[in-house]
């Protein structure tokens, strides 16, 4: 049997407020992620893949990043040059991978 609530998974992205200070400088947004299943996840995981690899699969976007009092539009040449950086690649990796697994309570 094929769960039904489940379906609605396949095409979810999470949005996750991603806050975080890189020598001095406050990087902040909200990150639109893709959800993946566990067996994709892993294998982009255990594979070797690099943070900056990881980021790129698993970051669609985001929105209210700010650069200099301007609205940075997401792009792949925007996202390359955060990457650039070792430290905040590996920050946006392990934001990424850990919003796979947030579950939140029902109130």
């Amino acid at each position: 049997m094929k769960l039904k609530f489940l379906e609605k998974l396949e095409n979810y992205q999470i949005k996750k407020p991603i806050e975080f200070t890189y020598h001095g400088t406050v990087i902040k947004f909200t990150g639109h992620i893709r959800l993946v299943k566990l067996d994709e996840l892993q294998k982009l995981t255990s594979t070797g893949a690099s943070d900056a690899q990881t980021v790129r699969e698993l970051l669609l976007g985001w929105e209210g990043f700010q650069d200099d009092g301007q609205e940075v539009t997401f792009d792949a040449d925007t996202l390359n040059e955060l990457l650039e950086y070792g430290g905040i690649a590996g920050r946006l990796a392990m934001e990424v991978v850990n919003a796979q697994y947030e579950v939140r309570e029902k109130n």
